[in-house]
């Protein structure tokens, strides 16, 4: 009897170590080719540079209000996190960061806090000239799902109508530009960060349900390698000189 549960134990320690090793080799093939793909291709995020590029050259004639009543006026207990000033569309604005991250935009003609942007504000602060150029809300997709981006949503995406396909994230809540994409780089995010980090949107929308998935997976190939160490043990013949 002993031996037959032995024998049984050893059949399905095999079969699982088969399985396991397959489903593994395919999850890490797609990880070491997703992440080749990485290194040219990183996930898109709206740099210092394309971000300042975009900006339009501030109004100062239109300017009327004063850092100092901007920020008494934006109610930013012990002083702002981040505080500058901009132009959105014509308009020069204060956009101030408070301590619990909460954003605030001011007119700097009237010192009012302005409400959320308009599709108008959003084609006007993207730069959009073109007839093909759209706009559309979106709360989350793909390129905006991480929580970084929460302080910001609802997003107004415009879709330039250009070549190169691209498309410009206008936060509703500050009126300027979070996030830019192309169509290459959201082609090839899907073959690259998107794969490799497991980023499907309905999944890492929940941050719990999406860690613990990594951990799973990451605990049967830990299990897999394990298995494969007691075979090996189980296997190992030691002769005798």
């Amino acid at each position: 009897m002993k031996g037959r549960l032995g024998k049984a134990g050893r059949r399905w320690l095999l079969l699982f170590h088969r399985w396991t090793g397959i489903v593994a080799g395919l999850l890490f093939a797609l990880w070491i080719g997703s992440g080749l793909v990485m290194l040219y291709v990183p996930f898109p995020i709206l740099t210092e540079a394309e971000r300042l590029g975009r900006l339009a050259p501030i109004a100062w004639d239109h300017v009327a209000v004063a850092p100092d009543a901007a920020l008494a006026a934006s109610n930013s207990l012990g002083g702002p996190a981040d505080f500058g000033l901009e132009m959105r569309g014509d308009e020069p604005v204060y956009r101030i960061t408070r301590r619990d991250g909460t954003r605030v935009t001011l007119s700097a003609r009237s010192g009012q806090e302005l409400g959320l942007a308009a599709s108008a504000v959003a084609l006007r602060v993207a730069g959009a000239n073109s007839p093909k150029a759209r706009v559309e809300p979106v709360e989350r997709d793909q390129w905006t799902v991480t929580a970084r981006y929460d302080p910001l949503r609802p997003f107004l995406k415009v879709a330039l109508g250009d070549v190169a396909g691209t498309e410009l994230y206008v936060s509703a809540v500050t009126g300027a530009v979070a996030l830019d994409t192309t169509r290459f780089e959201r082609g090839w995010n899907w073959a690259g960060a998107v794969t490799h980090w497991i980023y499907l949107t309905p999944l890492r929308a929940r941050a719990e349900l999406w860690r613990t998935i990594l951990l799973w997976l990451s605990g049967l190939a830990a299990l897999g390698a394990l298995s494969g160490l007691a075979i090996g043990i189980w296997r190992l013949r030691i002769r005798r000189p």
